[in-house]
C-alpha cells in the first residue's frame, strides 16, 4: 500500500505495470485517473480499478490537495517493473 498525495492541478507520470492491477481510493479531495481512454473523476470515499497493463495517469484537476491509499495486487509489487511513457512535470 501506499500513501500518494498530488497537489492542487498536477499529475503524475502515464504509466504501466505488466504484473499488478492496482485500486486507488480517495481519502481527501477529487482525483482524475486516466485509464486507457477513459478519464472517471473520482471523489472522497470512492476507488479506481487500474487493470493490468493498462496505461494510466493519476491528475488532481481541483485547487485542494488530493491524498489517495493504492493497493498493489499481483505476484511481483516492485518498482522497477513499472513503465514510464510520459512525464509532463519532468
Amino acid at each position: 500500500m501506499n500513501r500518494i498525495v498530488v497537489n492542487p492541478v498536477a499529475e503524475l507520470a502515464l504509466q504501466s505495470h505488466h504484473h499488478r492491477p492496482e485500486y486507488s481510493e480517495v481519502v481527501e479531495g477529487t482525483a482524475m485517473f486516466t485509464v486507457n481512454e477513459e478519464e472517471p473523476i473520482i471523489t472522497k470515499n470512492q476507488t479506481a480499478y487500474i487493470p493490468l497493463g493498462s496505461k494510466h495517469r493519476l491528475e488532481n484537476p481541483s485547487q485542494v490537495t488530493s491524498t489517495l491509499i493504492e493497493v498493489k495486487t499481483g505476484p511481483y509489487l516492485k518498482e522497477d517493473e513499472v513503465i514510464r511513457y510520459e512525464d509532463r512535470c519532468a
